[in-house]
């Protein structure tokens, strides 16, 4: 590998470790290289990406409302399916794999878009009425969508490392930007840089962030990991 890729990579894996424990034993390779997320991470992040491209190509990227009760049920019950696999098997009640992992997290990051999207345009001053799901046809279309990526993803090697892990690590770091610039078109008055306050927010948040990974999250992971070998 040259420079420049090796350089990437290690990018990529510090940028993972902002947010993710990067077991061994509990991440997807492609062709022998570890991706930068967990299984259910990089699960999450795809399932995420899949319905955000989803909304711009729908041109639902200005909606100002979440989906009816009927579809934010069916979301929430996707959602709910990474919890119970991530708990009972952090409470040891039953074991769970990446092939779980990866799906549980793909069902719920496919949800959060839809919630996440209409926070920065709801205004309480105007009657909002653009829902960003209008269908459960579309929940289907997009389940059916991660089923399909993520046996890509796990049983074979048809989508390049580098793919997987810009996309995977984009939309986390679009996800902490979006966050910020939710907060800042919320609450920020109208005359003031609103791509200035966005950027520098989301800048502080991935210092802050790589300072907890730094000297909370990977030592964790060192002791952990220590625990295993014994």
């Amino acid at each position: 590998m040259n420079n420049v890729t090796d350089i990437l990579i290690e990018l990529y894996r510090i940028m993972g470790s902002l947010i993710c424990h990067q077991l061994p034993s509990r991440t997807i390779y492609i062709n022998n290289m570890p991706l930068p997320l967990c299984a259910r991470d990089t699960g999450i992040y795809f399932g995420f990406f899949a319905s955000l491209v989803y909304v711009y190509i729908s041109k639902r990227n200005k909606a100002d409302l979440p989906p009816d009760i009927k579809n934010t049920i069916i979301l929430c019950i996707l959602m709910l399916f990474m919890i119970i696999d991530g708990g009972t098997s952090y409470l040891k009640i039953r074991e769970t794999n990446n092939l779980l992992r990866y799906f549980s997290g793909a069902f719920f990051g496919l949800s959060l878009p839809f919630f996440l999207i209409p926070v920065a345009n709801y205004n309480p001053a105007i009657t909002n009425t653009n829902k960003s799901l209008k269908s459960t046809w579309e929940i289907i279309f997009l389940i059916i969508v991660n089923l399909i990526i993520g046996f890509l993803v796990l049983k074979t090697n048809f989508l390049p490392w580098f793919l997987i892990a810009t996309i995977t690590i984009g939309s986390l770091i679009y996800v902490i930007c979006r966050i910020v610039f939710t907060i800042v078109k919320q609450t920020a008055l109208k005359n003031c840089n609103k791509a200035f306050l966005t950027a520098g927010g989301t800048i502080g948040i991935l210092l802050i962030m790589f300072c907890l990974s730094n000297f909370v999250l990977q030592p964790l992971k060192t002791l952990l990991l220590d625990g295993i070998r014994r």
